[in-house]
């Protein structure tokens, strides 16, 4: 009951949609990690893990104008994306460029840090305009991993998202084609 056709928002492979996500996002883990250490403390030389360290680093370096520059480019960026949801209901894409990575990833693969900036290629640029997007099931690789593809609407068409959803779930049941599960954790805190 759909019409397909292959196109995608120009804007989507923007080189530089990363570096402006990334910035902002860095000013964000600042807030978040100060926001921790007035709760618990500040966290010492190995409480972060590098990533997250990493972004800190950023945050703290960033100017202030080199922020604004970057929400106003993000601005104009959203504004750009926004055009192509004036011919299409939906746009469906993977969710990472790759299958899903081991859980030892990144830090025991070459340029570890740099490849999980490259695994957000098609979901930074939505968190960038604020437009709804969703995540589903749609398979398995060879090896067993699950495989996502994401959905993307036009700002306010959470509606028609989970709609789409919905159906996909009652075509193909994610049940049924989920990874099996080796082991269970549980986790307690205690005060």
């Amino acid at each position: 009951g759909h019409d397909v056709s292959e196109s995608f928002p120009t804007p989507l492979f923007d080189p530089d949609v990363l570096t402006h996500f990334f910035d902002s996002l860095s000013v964000t883990v600042c807030q978040s990690v100060d926001a921790l250490a007035a709760e618990i403390g500040a966290p010492g030389p190995d409480d972060l893990d590098p990533v997250t360290s990493l972004w800190e680093r950023r945050g703290r370096e960033l100017t202030g104008l080199e922020l604004a520059t970057s929400l106003a480019w993000q601005g104009q960026y959203r504004a750009r994306m926004n055009t192509w949801w004036e011919d299409y209901d939906l746009l469906l894409s993977p969710v990472f460029p790759t299958p899903a990575p081991p859980v030892s990833w990144p830090w025991e693969v070459e340029d570890g840090l740099q490849k999980t900036v490259d695994v957000l290629a098609f979901t930074a640029p939505f968190n960038t305009t604020g437009q709804p997007a969703i995540s589903v099931p749609a398979g398995l690789t060879a090896q067993g991993l699950p495989v996502g593809v994401q959905l993307v609407a036009a700002y306010g068409r959470e509606d028609l998202l989970l709609k789409v959803a919905r159906q996909l779930e009652v075509a193909r049941p994610w049940s049924a084609i989920a990874p099996a599960y080796r082991s269970w954790a549980v986790i307690r805190i205690h005060d």
